[in-house]
């Protein structure tokens, strides 16, 4: 696969199962991407959703911003973001 965008649940949970599960099968040079790029604070600020809790109850912070930022983070890899104000989207470049 060359790239593809994520749009998907929006808690920590699921959308660290999803790029664990998709980040192998974007090939060197492919890009992966997503919506939303907030923690659970921000997504609340905005429009009072809570992306707080994960589907087996457990609570995280971070969402789909916290996933994102530790999972590529720990690769190495940057991650960059579109510029609005809000609701921002995400961006990884596969070496």
């Amino acid at each position: 696969m060359l790239g593809g965008a994520r749009d998907a649940a929006h808690d920590y949970c699921s959308v660290r199962q999803d790029l664990e599960l998709y980040w192998p099968k974007v090939r060197s040079g492919g890009l992966m991407a997503g919506h939303d790029y907030v923690n659970a604070s921000e997504a609340m600020a905005y429009n009072a959703l809570d992306f707080s809790t994960c589907p087996n109850g457990t609570v995280h912070q971070g969402a789909v911003r916290g996933a994102v930022d530790e999972f590529f983070g720990a690769l190495g890899l940057t991650v960059q973001t579109t510029q609005e104000a809000y609701w921002k989207s995400w961006l990884v470049f596969k070496p």
